[in-house]
């Protein structure tokens, strides 16, 4: 597959794994899910390139997981899928930033 065609299939899916978390269809004329789509974006190409995000501190990380944890479980899905596609290990780093994003588009 085309690293263009993996891009797209890792923001579409990951956008259907919120959508149905959340129960509802995302509001695609929000400016949180125009961040939240180009965030997918830099996401897809991060792990095509297998280039990841490196935090130095897991205060973000720790913060995200206990005040945030649905949001963060639906990260988790994100990254579960890639891991099972593409063979592929998302850490926390990552989880974490997806969450964040997740996180805005929800509310």
């Amino acid at each position: 597959m085309s690293h263009t065609e993996s891009m797209i299939r890792i923001v579409k899916k990951a956008i259907n794994v919120v959508s149905l978390f959340v129960g509802k269809q995302l509001d695609e004329d929000s400016l949180d899910y125009q961040r939240f789509v180009t965030h997918l974006l830099f996401f897809a190409q991060r792990v095509i390139e297998q280039k990841f995000l490196e935090v130095k501190s897991d205060c973000l990380v720790d913060t995200i997981k206990k005040e945030y944890p649905q949001e963060y479980k639906c990260a988790r899905k994100i990254a579960d899928f890639v891991s099972r596609e593409y063979d592929i290990e998302i850490g926390d780093e990552e989880t974490t930033f997806l969450a964040v994003h997740i996180i805005r588009v929800m509310s």
